[in-house]
């Protein structure tokens, strides 16, 4: 992972945060834990 060097501590951790969220998807992906595109489509538009 590499920042750039004005990069703040608050950086960091908000890359480290959204890099454990990819990562936790992906798992559930993988696992099969996830929600058909339709379901998705009917829970946002009602």
């Amino acid at each position: 992972m590499r920042l750039p060097d004005d990069a703040t501590v608050e950086d960091a951790i908000e890359r480290l945060y959204f890099l454990a969220k990819v990562e936790r998807g992906l798992e559930q992906s993988e696992s099969g834990q996830t929600i058909p595109h339709e379901d998705v489509k009917k829970r946002f538009l009602g």
